[in-house]
């Protein structure tokens, strides 16, 4: 095999160029293993805090400090839309909703605390939207409890057209357990006010209680709510961050209960916790949308500690979380899906906990690496299978494929074989080929062949570099077209993903990813 520059090597170099680059200067980052792109939207923010569109496009988001601001047609308006007296600490201008009628009643939301003597409280206010300005504030729910911390603060109108509002327990865990107390819970009401009819408590906002400080709520394609929680971080222990599916009337156990230990009849156990370690989840969203097929019906979790995107997956025996950019964009406070399809994240580096860079805080948007034409303008494939079983007899398993350098078969597992295998045709002139392999389910020691025009080539061990939780395999120039087989010792039961990266050559500048998902729950 000839002695090349491995393209594999030169490309993570570049990664971690580009990375390091996009922290200090955040101009964009490209991550073509992920098939994606992360750019600024907008810069020099003050602790963005949540965000929504209204109908023409424009996105309006808060900053904790009191502004709630705007973004018309990709400017950032200098002018705030609206300034408020807030309360600080973990508390401030927090959660906004773009009234699901607006093009009817104009009805903005905002979620706040202020103080009130020597007491402090978190209340909704309902404001009209006209020219560009924001009047009448009209309180929709007072008296929420507040603290300088656990102030939860998210507001998000449901598939039901209720507006729901996640409470923090503002640092009195008696009070998540308080059916008469709005502290800890979430909370439904009608977007003036009132109580449905159907809440689980008559007369009650409460939906559901036993709550530490719940700060991100979305809804799935069945309609369940989805909730994330931060865990404590004192008397009773370090971590327990939580992931719930959110039931009318549930008790998520605060303060008697820590995650999934010490479960006890009457309380809903999280579908997902963290052990004794801690993200600090904060927003979170389900992204249902087409731009970025292979994220499709995934649960995202901007967590703050944790300084990552959580890339969640649930299924009904429960949920499997993969890091996305850690350590890259700093701490994260949340994420949100935007009119055009796209991921948008907030970052909060400003609020006094993390390492701010020159510009931030900043919002990111997140695009597909690749438009319909390739990076050259050349066309590329993309094709998406979706299996969501396997029954352990080997075959094409889910696979969502980006290549505008190759042509690429569905990948064959072969479970009685312990095999990968795939073919691949080069569509442009002047590519080369690595593979790389994420919490492989083929296990090394293997064997890697490559299978071309009736003969076979061994790839040696020199050729293969092992990382941590990953190994990148490079093949010869010389292989335009073939089969890859790759035969481990063993099939490792624990996966929950294994992603397989082809890269063209540098010099082409063109990448492309086949992204395989598994089933974390597989009997093998």
């Amino acid at each position: 095999m000839a002695n090349l520059l491995p393209v594999a090597v030169l490309t993570a170099a570049l990664l971690v160029l580009s990375a390091s680059a996009f922290c200090t200067a955040y101009a964009q980052v490209d991550y073509p293993e992920l098939g994606i792109r992360v750019e600024t939207f907008a810069d020099g923010l003050r602790v963005p805090w949540s965000m929504d569109w209204l109908p023409d496009g424009t996105a309006i988001f808060t900053e904790r400090s009191g502004d709630l601001r705007m973004i018309r047609d990709g400017v950032l308006v200098p002018e705030p839309l609206l300034s408020l007296d807030v309360g600080g600490a973990e508390g401030g201008l927090l959660g906004v909703a773009v009234d699901p009628d607006f093009e009817d009643n104009d009805h903005i939301y905002v979620y706040y605390t202020y103080a009130s003597g020597f007491s402090i409280f978190n209340k909704i206010a309902r404001y009209q939207y006209a020219d560009g300005q924001l009047a009448g504030e009209q309180t929709i729910l007072d008296k929420i409890p507040g603290s300088a911390i656990h102030d939860g603060g998210r507001i998000q109108f449901g598939p039901d057209d209720m507006l729901y509002a996640s409470t923090g327990d503002a640092a009195n865990p008696g009070l998540s357990q308080d059916r008469g107390s709005t502290a800890g819970k979430i909370l439904r009401i009608a977007g003036d006010g009132s109580i449905p009819a159907d809440n689980p408590w008559e007369n009650s906002p409460v939906y559901s209680l036993g709550h530490r400080n719940p700060q991100g709520m979305d809804w799935d394609r069945e309609g369940r709510l989805v909730a994330t929680e931060h865990g404590p971080s004192g008397w009773q222990g370090t971590g327990h961050d939580e992931i719930n599916i959110i039931v009318p009337g549930g008790n998520y156990g605060w303060p008697d209960v820590v995650g999934s230990g010490d479960e006890r009849d009457g309380f809903v156990a999280p579908i997902l916790h963290t052990g004794g370690s801690t993200w600090a989840p904060s927003g979170a969203e389900f992204y249902d949308e087409s731009m970025i097929p292979e994220w499709d019906g995934k649960y995202f979790v901007a967590t703050l500690y944790g300084r990552s995107l959580q890339m969640i997956e649930i299924d009904p025996e429960g949920a499997t979380s993969t890091s996305l950019f850690t350590n890259q964009f700093g701490r994260l406070r949340d994420v949100q899906t935007g009119p055009d399809g796209l991921l948008y994240v907030l970052t909060s580096n400003r609020d006094g906990r993390g390492q701010p860079s020159p510009g931030d805080d900043r919002i990111l948007r997140i695009v597909p690496l690749y438009d319909a034409a390739g990076p050259d303008g050349m066309p590329h494939q993309t094709q998406q299978l979706k299996v969501y079983s396997y029954n352990g007899e080997g075959g094409p398993l889910e696979a969502a494929l980006r290549h505008p350098g190759y042509k690429v078969s569905p990948i064959t597992f072969d479970l009685q074989e312990k095999s990968l295998s795939f073919e691949f045709e080069e569509t442009r002139e002047g590519g080369s080929l690595s593979v790389r392999i994420e919490r492989p389910l083929i296990s090394p020691p293997f064997a890697v062949t490559v299978q071309d025009d009736g003969n076979r080539a061994a790839v040696h061990d020199a050729d293969i570099t092992y990382g941590q939780d990953y190994y990148v395999i490079r093949m010869s120039p010389d292989h335009d077209s073939g089969r890859i087989v790759i035969m481990g010792t063993h099939v490792v039961p624990e996966y929950g993903a294994m992603a397989v990266v082809m890269v063209a050559s540098v010099a082409a500048a063109s990448a492309a990813a086949v992204l395989v998902r598994l089933s974390p729950r597989l009997s093998l």
